[in-house]
């Protein structure tokens, strides 16, 4: 039997930007994409001079709103942002559209979770019997809630059943593809019987996340988006209620902007 203890959680910063789509499918144009309820362009125009304004308050009131915006107003400010010659503009319009980016679109986008998906497990690999033994159980995890027990030897994980020539890189690809959320069936060996267990995959604690690899990944998928490289497709920017047609020329009710 081989042994090493690893946590079961996939640590690999790179693993959401390789599953994301980096292909030759052009990415939606803004004027393909209807605009959410309260978001017309007058309003999006007004906000986007604002940054621009003499008064830091005023700057600041329009930089928040608009990196608080939903996602479908990203692709007209980062063609703004592309077409602006202002370098202090350019700065302050980078800043809230990034932050868009990364809180309301990037998350819609397939395949960005996985790898991050966290079952709560420390194991270690077996080739006979063949199987992924568990070492630990994280207290507050999947594993724990689902009754997973020091001891037990996991045989079959979803659709793949482990052999006895299984190497540490074949168990790890298994669990890369792994997303908060996902369900997958279990079959575990524990004692002189087998169990059959469904779990759901959990969230990665913030003691096994990596801050700094996240936010390199994160910076390198937003420029990658600013340039086009990056498409989030239609069905991204699919979930806001739409603007109603009688609205798009009433000045929407915000609060005043500090002069």
């Amino acid at each position: 039997m081989r042994w090493l203890n690893l946590v079961l959680c996939c640590c690999f910063a790179g693993a959401s930007l390789a599953a994301l789509d980096t292909g030759a499918n052009p990415p939606p144009k803004p004027d393909d994409i209807p605009l959410p309820k309260g978001w017309d362009k007058p309003r999006i125009e007004k906000l986007l001079a604002q940054l621009g304004d003499e008064q830091f308050d005023t700057r600041e009131a329009a930089s928040k709103q608009l990196s608080e915006a939903p996602g479908e107003i990203l692709p007209q400010l980062v063609q703004t942002l592309n077409e602006t010659a202002d370098l202090e503009l350019r700065a302050r319009l980078d800043e809230a559209c990034k932050k868009l980016f990364l809180t309301d679109v990037l998350p819609k986008m397939p395949g960005m979770r996985a790898g991050q998906g966290f079952i709560g497990i420390s194991w270690s690999l077996s080739s006979d019997p063949p199987g992924v033994q568990v070492q630990e159980v994280i207290a507050g995890t999947a594993a724990e809630a689902q009754g997973l027990q020091v001891g037990d030897l996991i045989t079959k994980f979803g659709d793949h059943e482990f052999k006895a020539t299984e190497t540490m890189e074949d168990a790890w690809k298994i669990f890369r593809g792994m997303s908060p959320g996902d369900k997958v069936a279990l079959k575990i060996h524990r004692d002189i019987a087998d169990v059959d267990m469904n779990i759901t995959v959990g969230e990665k604690p913030e003691a096994y996340r990596n801050a700094e690899a996240e936010a390199a990944t994160n910076e390198e998928l937003w420029e990658k988006y600013r340039k086009g490289e990056l498409k989030p497709g239609k069905k991204v920017f699919a979930d806001a209620p739409l603007a109603k047609p009688e609205e798009s020329t009433k000045e929407p009710n915000t609060p005043q902007l500090g002069k």
